[in-house]
């Protein structure tokens, strides 16, 4: 199936949101990166998440602008009233340009707002994504999308029709066309694949933004690490500036704004709700896809939703619901009991929920399944570890750093709590928990850990078995797991801590060490660098051996393809149909310096005493701009002695292959020479004058050179090598070192 034929299929379905992309054959040797890149923008679902936070319902009249991915055009005519590309006399109630005004727009940007303003109902919204022109990812090297060129946007669009815009621009740009209410929000890593969208309520926090898709862009260059430069932003307040696009909602009219701690900037979302952030979790298993949508109403109420993102993720909502009543006897009663004995032990709740499918279609235009949760307010425990992890910029009021003490008490403390559950008892292993976590099929060379299993009998499935059961009942386990139990999702208030997230909730034995383990090392994964003083031997100050880990490193790689199930992620997806285009600066500085250093010679001459550094250079490090060539005159000494010996330096980083086309002495009567038959060097003669050098400084020597030799001529060139040149040289040259060293050894020259 050619790439025609395949989008023209997706245009026509309108059963699924998530397309095989096996049915597009991306390995054919005659599909370009770019080819491949357009077809997974026009089939993969993550296209969508930028609209999933729009109220789309049937009394929607939609002008769809621009030349739109096939995904996205079917995805609003399910929802839509009406879907149009074309502009007509009717009025519409929504215009969206998703990533297409730019192009559409064209050198005509003041006239194609006010044309959108004359096309909108009175209270109808423009919606436009839009890449910025100074996101961070531009200054870190990738090309623009616009125009293929890095830098372009940065440095003015010079001489270019097609651009985009500063937050601050783009702003102006639709005030002075007639759009007084505007809101900016801001997907990351961009529209295109949205994984989250903040806005000016909600701006991400130090070490959230690690995601950034690469194999998604244009081949680009690598000019920093991207997750630090936006800690740094992040901490100097610049997030919006630099954020690498804009979802912007515009309305005509001023709207009555909805509050809340601080001034929010209009709606999206439920009816009468302003969105303040979502979370799309649904690149994953579509029976597993779910959002996560935060809300403020006109009373500054916040609301918390929980949807599922298709209909066969519909049960997935509804484990959420039976989980709640599980884990509440599981810990919140417990920890009430054990509160009488053990004052140290903070009270444990989880976070209540009600039935939301009543707002179903306000948030997703569907009859998806919607939960919602209490809204709760405060510091999480994975912000506890951080206040007391020592680390270079957090000091004590004496400025000396802290030491590890309050960590790891913090630590035990968490340990404590995962493992206060109630009904704790030995393991047992069920065919649930191999359907999970697939722990006797996970290979070895997915983790770092020996004790990976494949059982091919009943015999060797028993002997696993067994020896992973022995391995687990060095700890506890609980019939009712929520696995996801990590800092970052566990509230502090005061001495209660509230279980936010209990997606991922087992009925089965799951050993609390597993739930410890995960914490930590997610705590640690998350920000590795800020967060490098954590204790080396944290586990095994939290009871857990070294090889519980190895077991636990591979239930989470076989927990990890449970959650993806057949899908396959867009980052892995990317990077087997295109591969990985991004160039680290610090491989492209070396190459680059290894290349220009290819391009240097030197030549030292010796008149008697030897070569001695900056001995009568006839050139040194002389750049060249093909092959080395030289015909120069040979120096004298002061006494008048001419030159025994010359020094070819070629510098190199690498072996190479060097073609000797001249070599030759000009006589004082004349006449010219052969000169190499005066020529020494650490090569593997070849033929033709070709010769190797399996070392990293090719030198060739001229020795003896006769009295009457006044001038030098010649010209020398380097081949480049791969390794491909390499392994067909190798076996040649062994087998001739090997002939030497044989005939060397009958005539008794060389010993064993």
């Amino acid at each position: 199936m050619n790439k025609e034929e395949f989008i023209k299929l997706i245009r026509e379905s309108n059963e699924s949101q998530m397309y095989p992309e096996d049915m597009f054959d991306f390995s054919a040797s005659k599909t370009s990166p770019e080819e491949k890149r357009e077809v997974m923008a026009e089939i993969n679902h993550l296209r969508l998440n930028c609209l999933k936070v729009l109220h789309i319902d049937e009394s929607d009249r939609i002008l769809l602008v621009g030349e739109t991915p096939a995904v996205v055009e079917e995805y609003l005519k399910r929802r839509a009233g009406s879907v149009d590309d074309t502009e007509s006399e009717k009025k519409f109630t929504k215009i969206i340009c998703l990533g297409t005004f730019s192009e559409y727009a064209a050198g005509h940007y003041e006239k194609t707002i006010k044309q959108f303003k004359h096309l909108l109902e009175d209270d109808g919204e423009l919606v436009i994504a839009i890449p910025n022109q100074f996101g961070l990812k531009y200054f870190r090297g990738n090309r623009e999308e616009l125009t293929s060129g890095y830098f372009i946007g940065i440095e003015g669009y010079k001489d270019y029709d097609k651009k985009t815009f500063s937050r601050k621009k783009i702003k102006k740009l639709l005030k002075r066309n007639g759009f007084e209410d505007i809101s900016f929000y801001y997907p990351y890593p961009d529209y295109r694949y949205a994984t989250d969208i903040f806005s000016d309520e909600h701006l991400p926090k130090v070490g959230e933004l690690a995601n950034h898709f690469e194999g998604t862009e244009l081949q680009h260059l690598m000019l920093f690490n991207e997750t630090s430069a936006w800690d740094g932003i992040i901490e100097a307040g610049l997030f919006k500036e630099y954020s690498n696009s804009f979802l912007i909602i515009a309305k005509k009219e001023k709207q009555n704004k909805v509050k809340s701690n601080k001034e929010s900037e209009k709606s999206v979302g439920a009816k009468d709700e302003s969105l303040v952030y979502a979370r799309f979790s649904n690149d994953r298993a579509l029976d597993k896809g779910i959002s996560t949508v935060v809300t403020v109403d006109k009373d500054a109420n916040p609301h918390v939703y929980k949807l599922s993102d298709s209909k066969e993720s519909g049960g997935h909502i509804k484990c959420i619901e039976s989980s709640f009543g599980l884990l509440t006897k599981i810990y919140s009663e417990n920890s009430r009991k054990k509160e009488k004995d053990d004052n140290k032990l903070p009270l444990i709740s989880i976070n209540g929920y009600s039935n939301a499918n009543d707002k179903s279609c306000m948030l997703t235009g569907g009859k998806n399944e919607v939960i919602e949760l209490d809204f709760v307010d405060g510091k999480t425990l994975e912000d506890c570890f951080d206040r007391v992890l020592p680390t270079g910029d957090k000091l004590d009021n004496e400025g000396k750093a802290q030491d590890t003490d309050e960590f790891i008490k913090l630590a035990k403390l968490y340990a404590k709590v995962i493992r206060s559950a109630a009904d704790a008892k030995q393991f047992e292993y069920t065919e649930e928990f191999e359907r999970v976590f697939d722990l006797m099929n996970v290979k070895s060379d997915d983790t770092n850990g020996d004790l990976a299993h494949k059982v091919n009998d009943e015999e060797s499935y028993d002997e696993a078995k067994g020896e992973i059961i022995k391995i687990f009942s060095h700890g506890l386990a609980t019939s009712v797991a929520d696995i996801d139990m990590i800092p970052a999702n566990i509230v502090v208030s005061g001495n209660e801590w509230i279980i936010m997230d209990y997606e991922w909730t087992f009925s089965f034995p799951i050993p609390l060490n597993f739930i410890i383990y995960r914490g930590i090392h997610y705590y640690i994964a998350k920000d590795a660098a800020a967060r490098a003083s954590v204790p080396s031997d944290i586990y095994e100050i939290l009871g857990i051996t070294e090889e519980e880990i190895k077991l636990y490193e591979k239930m989470e790689v076989g927990f990890q393809k449970y959650v993806v199930g057949g899908h396959k992620p867009l980052s892995k997806t990317a990077g087997e149909m295109i591969g990985k285009p991004s160039l680290s600066i610090d491989n492209v500085v070396l190459h680059t310096e290894a290349q220009v250093m290819r391009q240097f010679y030197s030549i030292e001459q010796d008149v008697g005493e030897g070569f001695v550094k900056g001995s009568a250079p006839v050139h040194e490090n002389v750049q060249v701009a093909s092959n080395l060539v030289v015909d120069d005159e040979l120096m004298k000494d002061p006494s008048g002695r001419r030159t025994k010996n010359i020094k070819f330096n070629i510098w190199n980083y690498d072996s190479s292959l060097i073609e000797i086309i001249r070599l030759e002495f000009v006589l004082d009567d004349g006449n010219v020479i052969d000169a190499l038959k005066y020529m020494t060097c650490s090569a593997y003669p070849l033929e033709n004058g070709v010769y190797y050098f399996d070392h990293s400084l090719p030198c060739l020597y001229l020795l003896d050179i006769p009295e009457n030799v006044v001038r030098l001529r010649a010209e020398i060139k380097i081949i480049e090598t791969d390794e491909t040149i390499k392994n067909a040289l190798v076996p040649r040259i062994l087998w001739k070192r090997g002939l030497k060293r044989a005939i060397l050894r009958k005539l008794g020259l060389l010993k064993d």
